[in-house]
């Protein structure tokens, strides 16, 4: 995304710094949220995200195509790769049955 996306759309700084002055900035609100879920891991908090966005398109609908996006590429993530989700994965794996569900011979 280009970054002055925002001057685009009317978005300037001096707008940014009223609002800033009345409501917390977005950066302020992740990291209070980011003070209270530290201890869970990446992929806890994608999933998590993924599935409040989802809650809420009814009342933000213009998330809806993105968070659509987000819901199937962690789908696919979590399955095909779920070894980049859990640093456990393969020692889960390792002399106990495949994704499939065969014996992988241990």
């Amino acid at each position: 995304m280009d970054q002055n996306w925002g001057e685009d759309v009317g978005v300037t700084a001096s707008l940014i710094f009223v609002v800033d002055t009345k409501i917390p900035s977005p950066n302020t609100r992740t990291l209070k949220i980011y003070e209270r879920v530290k201890d869970f891991s990446r992929w806890d908090l994608i999933c998590f995200c993924v599935g409040y966005l989802a809650s809420i398109i009814p009342i933000f609908p213009m998330f809806g195509p993105p968070v659509k996006s987000l819901g199937q590429m962690s789908f696919l993530i979590h399955y095909l790769h779920p070894e980049e989700v859990d640093e456990n994965y393969s020692k889960l794996v390792d002399g106990k049955k495949d994704m499939a569900g065969e014996s992988n011979g241990n």
